[in-house]
């Protein structure tokens, strides 16, 4: 999500970890998929839950023109996939690797037997699933509401650890390309290209490759957030 009010998504593939389940022999399946690949198509049948456990993927659809729109950028330890699975309906978008990635695959009945069996992670996936829905207001309040600079601002913060969201000269890594990135906040590629120069002319940020320098997060989020 793009906004920079909530926590970081949760991560399940730590909480699959810190149980054990990622060492026991109950179904889990682990698999390599390359950089571009499909996970799953939409409209495919929804029999589990994908949680990438290392890499990053992409939630995309298609406009009638053929014009890719990215709902969604999934990073390690985040988890794709279980919506379609409580609902019992088939995939509503298509999962794509952002980069080589490793996915863990939890079967249906699997999935079923951890809710029953685990209070943790069953408070986990409520957990989740109420992030998404706050995570899912404040984006489309950002989208009504915010300006291009703002949205970018927030998806920098964001991406900050919780532990360095008040701490000056921080770096952080964006999770995909920037027309990845651009689609997702509603903006044009050459648009996204103008605001990270604007940033960097007002000395909020630095940018090498994917990484990104800020200063000050402060600066960013607060005194410095009115753009035009």
């Amino acid at each position: 999500m793009q906004n920079g009010q909530t926590e970081n998504k949760f991560n399940i593939y730590d909480l699959l970890y810190s149980t054990g389940s990622i060492h026991q022999p109950n179904g889990l399946k682990s698999f390599h998929v390359s950089k571009k690949e499909i996970i799953f198509h939409a409209g495919m049948k929804s029999n589990g839950l994908f949680v990438i456990q290392e890499g990053a993927a992409k939630l995309i659809n298609y406009s009638s023109d053929g014009e890719e729109k990215v709902i969604d950028i999934v990073k390690k330890g985040e988890m794709i996939g279980d919506d379609s699975l409580y609902l019992g309906v088939s995939h509503a978008a298509t999962a794509q690797a952002i980069v080589d990635s490793v996915i863990i695959f939890i079967p249906e009945k699997v999935f079923d037997d951890l809710l029953k069996k685990s209070v943790g992670f069953s408070r986990h996936m409520l957990a989740t699933m109420a992030f998404r829905i706050h995570s899912l207001i404040i984006d489309i309040e950002s989208s009504y509401f915010k300006s291009g600079h703002q949205r970018v601002a927030d998806l920098i913060l964001s991406l900050l650890p919780n532990n360095q969201k008040n701490k000056p000269d921080v770096h952080i890594e964006l999770p995909a390309k920037k027309i990845d990135i651009a689609s997702k906040l509603d903006l044009a590629p050459q648009h996204l290209s103008r605001i990270f120069q604007d940033f960097r002319k007002r000395g909020l940020i630095s940018i090498d490759g994917s990484t990104v320098h800020i200063p000050s997060p402060d600066r960013l989020r607060n005194g410095d957030m009115r753009f035009s």
